[in-house]
């Protein structure tokens, strides 16, 4: 459970205050774990989540006040998107791996979970209608943070049940696809 979800139970009214600090603490979080030597092939994802949380921040934000663009809400859609792939990964990675390797892949994991579940709970519990009447083809193509067709055969494999589809992955090359068909304006 988030800071921002235990913060729910006993002060709902400061939860999104709470998790636009949160997401910016991740974002350092996340920025942080690039530059470390054992990053390697992950490091473009690690920084793209870095800079997706941040951004998300100034999104949920716009959410909450009702003052978003669909351009804006679509941003916070693909936040969402982009945060539970990037969880997937590196849960898998962490599978994968033995040792402090696998110690590090499960703090990147926690780390992009966090990130996913404070934009989730915020959305879904202070703007739950923010989505209602969007209109999903114009808003992607202005959105603040856009997936582009490139990164979606990766999106895509990783939305399915890990249980069942994680020991085929090819993650070094999903997080490559990720982190290079990901632009934020």
């Amino acid at each position: 459970m988030s800071q921002t979800a235990l913060l729910a139970l006993s002060n709902p009214a400061g939860v999104p205050a709470a998790a636009v600090a949160a997401l910016l603490a991740t974002a350092g979080d996340l920025r942080g774990a690039d530059g470390a030597a054992h990053s390697g092939q992950y490091a473009g994802l690690l920084t793209l989540l870095g800079d997706v949380a941040e951004r998300a921040s100034s999104l949920l934000a716009g959410a909450v006040m009702a003052q978003s663009s669909e351009e804006d809400l679509a941003g916070l859609a693909n936040a969402e998107r982009l945060s539970a792939a990037g969880a997937r990964v590196f849960a898998a990675l962490a599978s994968r791996t033995e040792q402090y390797d696998r110690v590090v892949a499960m703090l990147w994991a926690k780390l992009a979970r966090r990130l996913h579940a404070d934009v989730l709970l915020v959305r879904r519990e202070y703007a739950p209608s923010a989505y209602a009447g969007t209109n999903w083809t114009a808003s992607l193509a202005g959105s603040p943070i856009r997936i582009l067709p490139g990164a979606e055969p990766a999106l895509t494999a990783l939305s399915l049940d890990p249980l069942v589809y994680a020991t085929g992955w090819d993650l070094p090359s999903f997080a490559e696809q990720i982190s290079r068909f990901v632009v934020l304006a």
